[in-house]
Formats: structure tokens, C-alpha cells, sequence
């Protein structure tokens, strides 16, 4: 069983992916699924990777697997969550976009995704 695939499109947060934010960054950086305190990584699609600070709302950082890019959200809402962003950080370059752009960058891809066996 290939473990990450499976849990990019399932209930991941209660499995061995479970994480301390302190050590996500490794995961993030791997686009490994990874749930920690508040703050959350997966593939939406499969091939949008997404890290969420409090959940959906708030997407921090989203990979672009075809095109090999990582959009940042330009926004701040809290010291909290500008702790998330450092926490995850994928040491790579990154290409600033707000967060209103990053939710709808991620529904349309999510929209023009086929759809997998069984779904």
C-alpha cells in the first residue's frame, strides 16, 4: 500500500502521519501528507500539493507538481500563522500570491481534475 497516495484523498489526520510543527518542514519539502498542531499538508488533486495554516481557510503554501512551482500567500492574519509560514517553509522559490487567488487557483484545479476510480 502505498501510504502517501492513499492518504492524499483520505482522512490522513488520526493515521502515522501526525507530525510536530517543528519537524513538518521536512514532510513539506518530501510533499508528504502530514497533519500537526493547527497546521496541515496534502494533495488536493493529484497534483496540487497544498499546506494549510487552521485548515482550509488559510492556505500557506500550494505546489504546482506539473509546472514544478510553489506559490506563497502574500497575506498576514496572525502571529500565529506567520509562525506556520516559517515552520513550512519549502526552501525553494516561491512565487507570492493572496490568499483569495491561492483558494481559487485551488478549486479550479480541483475542478479540471478526472476523477478517480470510484469516486
Amino acid at each position: 500500500m502505498n501510504l502517501i497516495k492513499d492518504a492524499r484523498y483520505g482522512d490522513f489526520r488520526r493515521s502515522k502521519l501526525r507530525t510536530t510543527n517543528t519537524t513538518a518542514r521536512h514532510m513539506v519539502r518530501r510533499n508528504e501528507p502530514f497533519y500537526g498542531s493547527n497546521l496541515s499538508g496534502w494533495w488536493v488533486t493529484p497534483e496540487l500539493y497544498v499546506v494549510y495554516s487552521y485548515h482550509q481557510e488559510w492556505p500557506l503554501f500550494v505546489f504546482s507538481a506539473p509546472e514544478g512551482l510553489w506559490l506563497e500567500n502574500e497575506d498576514r492574519i496572525s502571529v500565529t500563522t506567520s509562525k506556520h509560514r516559517s515552520q513550512t517553509r519549502p526552501h525553494a522559490e516561491t512565487r507570492l500570491m493572496g490568499r483569495q487567488h491561492l483558494l481559487d487557483f485551488i478549486e479550479w484545479m480541483k475542478s479540471v481534475q478526472p476523477k478517480r476510480e470510484g469516486e
